[in-house]
C-alpha cells in the first residue's frame, strides 16, 4: 500500500514530471541528491517514471500501448484457466483454484484500470495550461519553471516582476507587442506590475483570466487543486472565466470588467462546480505596505529583510558592509525596483539579478 501511495506522489510531484518531460544536468543533480538521500523512493520513483514515459508516446504509440495492456490481460487469464485444467479434478480444488486464479484476474485488472488512470491522469495534468498557452498562437514565447525549493524571481520584458513558487511555471512573451501583456500561469506566483494603462496585463490561469492595469497580487492555480484563488495586496483586478460570455470582449477591452477585486479582497473559483464568488475579508489584512515601507532611520539590513519577506525573494547582501547604513524614505506603493533603486541609491550600492535572487554590491558604511 505504502508503494502505491509513494507512487501517487511522485505522479503529482510537478518538479519530478518536468524531470522526466524535460531533462536537464540541473534537473539530473537534483534528483541524484535526492535519491541519495532517500534511496528507499527509488523504487517508486521508478514505477512512476515508467507510467509518466507511457503518457509521452505518440497517438498511434498510445493506440499501441492499450492493444498490449488488453492482450496482457487475455494472456494472463488464459495462463491461469491453463492453470487450472492442469490441476487435480477434486471437486474441492477445483472450487479453490477457480476462486484463487480469479482473484488473481481480478488483481490484474484492477491494476491494469490504475494505469489507465494513471495515465489519463498524466494526460490532464498541465491540459489547461497547455491549451491556454497555444491559445496564445505565439512563436516568440518563452517558459520558466520553478523546479527549487525556493521562490523566484522573474523580470518580464516591461520590468514587471513574478515571484514564483516551487512547481510553478510561467509563459510570457519575449516582447509585449500590441494592445495587451498577457502572460499563462501554472501554480503560483506573486506579480507586480508595470502600471500601462495603454496596455492591460492578463494573466490566463487554468479557467481564470485576471486583468490589470498596474498593481499586485497573487494567483494560485496548480494542476490538481480544486479551486483558482485570486488575491489583490494593492490597487484593483478584474477577475473573469474564460467560459463565460464576456471572456471575450473581457480580454480585449481596456476597462476592467468581470468581478472586480480591490486591496486584500480575493476570488475562488470552485473548478468542479464552475462557480467564481469573491471573498472578503473579516477581518483587516495584517498585509500594509504604505505602513511597512516607512522607514525613518531604518537599519538598511531591516530593509532588506522586510523586502525579502513580503516579496518572498532572497537579497544577497553582506550584512557587515551595511551594518551602520539606515534610511528614512517613505517606499510604499513603490514597485519593487523603486524601492531598490533607492536603498542603494541612498548607500552608493548597487544591485542585479542572477538566477532569480537579488544580489546587492554594497560598500562599507560609516559610523
Amino acid at each position: 500500500m505504502h508503494l502505491q501511495e509513494d507512487i501517487h506522489k511522485f505522479l503529482e510531484d510537478d518538479i519530478f514530471l518536468d524531470w522526466i518531460k524535460n531533462p536537464t544536468p540541473e534537473k539530473n543533480s537534483y534528483w541524484k541528491e535526492y535519491f541519495e538521500r532517500h534511496p528507499a523512493a527509488q523504487i517508486a520513483a521508478l514505477q512512476a517514471r515508467r507510467l509518466i514515459e507511457m503518457t509521452l508516446a505518440s497517438d498511434s504509440d498510445r493506440r499501441d500501448f492499450h492493444a498490449e495492456i488488453k492482450t496482457s490481460l487475455f494472456q494472463t487469464i488464459n495462463q491461469l484457466d491453463q492453470e487450472s485444467i492442469d490441476e487435480p479434478e477434486e471437486q474441492d480444488n477445483i472450487r479453490q483454484i477457480w476462486h484463487s486464479n480469479w482473484l488473481k484476474v481480478a488483481a490484474v485488472a484492477a491494476m491494469l484500470i490504475g494505469v489507465f488512470w494513471f495515465y489519463q491522469k498524466m494526460n490532464d495534468i498541465d491540459n489547461a495550461y497547455a491549451t491556454n498557452v497555444k491559445e496564445m498562437k505565439k512563436k516568440a514565447w518563452q517558459e520558466v519553471a520553478n523546479t527549487t525549493t525556493q521562490p523566484l524571481l522573474v523580470v518580464l520584458p516591461d520590468q514587471s516582476t513574478v515571484v514564483l513558487s516551487p512547481k510553478s511555471k510561467i509563459s510570457y512573451a519575449t516582447a509585449f507587442e500590441g494592445e495587451r501583456r498577457e502572460v499563462v500561469l501554472s501554480g503560483e506566483a506573486a506579480f507586480e506590475i508595470e502600471p500601462n494603462p495603454a496596455k492591460p496585463f492578463l494573466v490566463h490561469a487554468n479557467e481564470l483570466i485576471t486583468k490589470v492595469l498596474g498593481t499586485s497580487f497573487v494567483v494560485k492555480a496548480f494542476p490538481l487543486d480544486k479551486k483558482v484563488i485570486v488575491k489583490v495586496r494593492s490597487g484593483k483586478v478584474g477577475v473573469c472565466t474564460k467560459s463565460s460570455q464576456e471572456a471575450k470582449q473581457f480580454s480585449k477591452d481596456k476597462h476592467l470588467e468581470g468581478l472586480v477585486l480591490v486591496k486584500n479582497e480575493s476570488a475562488e473559483f470552485n473548478r468542479e462546480e464552475s462557480v467564481l464568488q469573491k471573498i472578503v475579508p473579516q477581518v483587516a489584512a495584517s498585509y500594509d505596505e504604505e505602513a511597512i515601507f516607512e522607514f525613518e532611520d531604518m537599519p538598511v539590513s531591516k530593509a532588506f529583510d522586510l523586502i525579502e519577506k513580503n516579496y518572498e525573494i532572497d537579497i544577497v547582501v553582506d550584512k557587515e558592509l551595511i551594518q551602520n547604513c539606515t534610511i528614512t524614505a517613505s517606499l510604499g506603493g513603490r514597485h519593487l525596483f523603486d524601492k531598490l533603486d533607492i536603498i542603494c541609491r541612498v548607500i552608493q550600492a548597487r544591485y542585479e539579478i542572477i538566477d532569480g535572487k537579488i544580489i546587492v554590491y554594497a560598500q562599507k558604511c560609516k559610523q
